[in-house]
C-alpha cells in the first residue's frame, strides 16, 4: 500500500503534497480500488488489520467486483480477529526442515556463498533460523 501511494505521489506531486496521514492515504487506496476487481496480499501481520479504516473496498460477495485479501500470520488470534474463524478459511504452514531450507537457500542465492568460509556459516546460520 504504501508503495501504491509512493507512486501516486511520484507521479502527481502537486496534488498529493498535502497527504500525509493515514485517512488521506486511505481515501487514496479507496478512490483507486473503488470500482476494481482485485487480490491484495498482506504478509507477515502481527495484529489485525482493519481493513476498511486503511482503505480497502468492501469485500462483499454481492459487490459486482471479485475482490480477496489473502494474508500470512504466526498467530490465531490475529487470524480470528479477522475473520478466519472456520477450518476452510485457514491454510497452517509447517515450517521447511533445516536441510530443505539450506538447500532452497543456495539454490537461490547461487554457489558464490561456498566461496567464502565466513559467508558460509552466516548464511547456513540465517537459512535455518
Amino acid at each position: 500500500l504504501r508503495a501504491f501511494i509512493h507512486q501516486h505521489r511520484t507521479k502527481c506531486p502537486k496534488k498529493y503534497s498535502q497527504i500525509g496521514n493515514q485517512i488521506s492515504q486511505a481515501h487514496i487506496i479507496h478512490n483507486h480500488l473503488r470500482d476494481k476487481s482485485f487480490l491484495l496480499l498482506v504478509d507477515d501481520l502481527w495484529e489485525d488489520l482493519d481493513l476498511d479504516e486503511v482503505g480497502i473496498p468492501s469485500l462483499d460477495a454481492a459487490q459486482p467486483h471479485r475482490r480477496k485479501v489473502v494474508f500470512t500470520t504466526r498467530s490465531m488470534y490475529v487470524c480470528s480477529k479477522m475473520g478466519c474463524c472456520c477450518p476452510e478459511d485457514t491454510i497452517q504452514m509447517k515450517c521447511l526442515s533445516k536441510q530443505d531450507a539450506w538447500n532452497l537457500f543456495t539454490q537461490k542465492v547461487g554457489s558464490k556463498i561456498f566461496d567464502d568460509e565466513e559467508i558460509h556459516e552466516l548464511a547456513e546460520e540465517v537459512s535455518t533460523t
